[in-house]
């Protein structure tokens, strides 16, 4: 696959795979052009079909294993590996990609959102370019060509049809790994349950949010100071509805000491009391970021106010941390693909009644009671960078309507388009 998430893939990034000879191997395809013409829109109904199946070969393969790139618009040379060779390009690459999109989506089974297209213009030509499929791996495996009923998978450089017992064997394959890792998911929350984080109890009165960003796909890597990067503080910025930025970053605040070894990753945490005479319990503040070797990231947020002598919170942290939590996937995302697709599931805890702020001036102010409780938000599944901006909104949804209150219109990450 080309190292950059499909928005971001620029003309250089497809001249420099002709600079490199990139070979095909099980990640990546080139093809020349379109069975029967460049332009995809100039196709009569029998080339149509017939350069859709060829498609649906290659991004069928890329499904039942590992993900991968087809690119459109890219001859190959001829020897044992096929190399890029030259940018041939196609006509209307936008427009093509439009309707390949809507045409795997009609002829694979089962029905998947592992798939996006996108047309990259030749900035010499702007009615031609490259048409770029980009397939994630499925967890809903193994998928097949309602039109041919066969299933391929990628094996080097080339798609192959499966045989009936590799079909089974995946099959029964991925249903195994799936319970296996919906088990190790839960147990990433043994210890948020028990009002903890790992060894550290965070006391009777607390607020606490877990979120786990947990790689769908068996994954190892390698956890050095250029990663840790990634999953620095990045204090983003929120936008309104009208456009006024915000920037709520009391979540990760003190949160900058170095990165400590843990068993098998590495562990970044904060933690601050403050005894207030004028209440009866201490006031913590607790923040912590995980990283493993399998790829699974967990972020920590707990947090207990003084309102006007109550327990709470504002709601206003809650949204610094959920756009913390975003930005940073999203820059380790970019960098490492292959921890896509995931599952993203947030815990919610309050030991004891906690009083929430309303953000000021978002709609009628006041308190809402969170009420002594361990809630699970509806678990999210992320196949690209660009589906942290749907989690960051969906996030906020399900937060007030556990509150109970009508909630203002979502933040976003991005400042809305005049």
């Amino acid at each position: 696959m080309i190292p950059r998430t499909l928005p971001e893939i620029g003309w250089p990034d497809v001249e420099r795979l002709i600079e490199l000879r990139r070979e095909e191997d099980d990640r990546i395809e080139f093809k020349r052009s379109f069975k029967g013409a460049e332009e995809y829109a100039a196709l009569n109904d029998g080339q149509r079909q017939r350069a859709l199946d060829s498609l649906a070969r290659e991004v069928i393969a890329f499904l039942n294993t590992r993900g991968g790139d087809v690119i459109i618009g890219i001859t190959e040379a001829t020897g044992p590996r096929p190399t890029a060779q030259e940018i041939t390009g196609v006509t209307n690459p936008s427009d093509a990609a439009d309707r390949i999109a809507r045409g795997l989506a009609a002829l694979i089974e089962p029905a998947q959102t592992n798939i996006s297209v996108r047309g990259v213009i030749d900035p010499l030509n702007e009615s031609r370019g490259v048409v770029i499929i980009r397939v994630q791996s499925s967890v809903r495996a193994p998928h097949r060509s309602k039109r041919t009923l066969e299933c391929f998978a990628r094996r080097g450089s080339e798609s192959v049809p499966m045989a009936m017992d590799e079909i089974q064997d995946l099959t029964l394959n991925r249903s195994r790994l799936r319970l296996e890792q919906m088990e190790l998911l839960d147990r990433q929350f043994a210890d948020f349950e028990q009002g903890k984080s790992e060894h550290r109890d965070l006391g009777n009165w607390i607020f606490h949010i877990r979120t786990v960003a947990f790689p769908i796909s068996e994954q190892s890597i390698h956890i050095d100071d250029e990663l840790l990067n990634e999953l620095r503080n990045r204090n983003p910025t929120i936008y309104d509805a009208t456009g006024r930025s915000d920037q709520h970053t009391v979540a990760f605040r003190g949160l900058y000491s170095r990165w400590r070894p843990i068993l098998r990753g590495r562990r970044q945490e904060s933690f601050d009391t403050h005894d207030r005479a004028e209440i009866t319990h201490p006031m913590p503040h607790y923040a912590a970021k995980i990283i493993k070797e399998n790829g699974i990231c967990t972020f920590d947020y707990a947090q207990l106010a003084d309102l006007n002598g109550t327990p709470g919170i504002y709601s206003e942290w809650v949204l610094g941390y959920f756009a913390e939590v975003c930005e940073a996937l999203k820059a380790l995302w970019t960098k490492i693909p292959q921890l896509l697709p995931a599952t993203l599931r947030v815990g919610i805890r309050s030991r004891g009644d906690v009083s929430v702020a309303y953000p000021q001036g978002s709609w009628s102010d006041g308190l809402a009671t969170f009420p002594e409780s361990l809630i699970y938000l509806p678990d999210f599944a992320a196949s690209s960078v660009d589906d942290m901006t749907d989690f960051f909104r969906q996030v906020q949804v399900d937060f007030f309507a556990l509150l109970n209150v009508d909630h203002p219109q979502p933040y976003t990450l991005h400042p809305p388009r005049q």
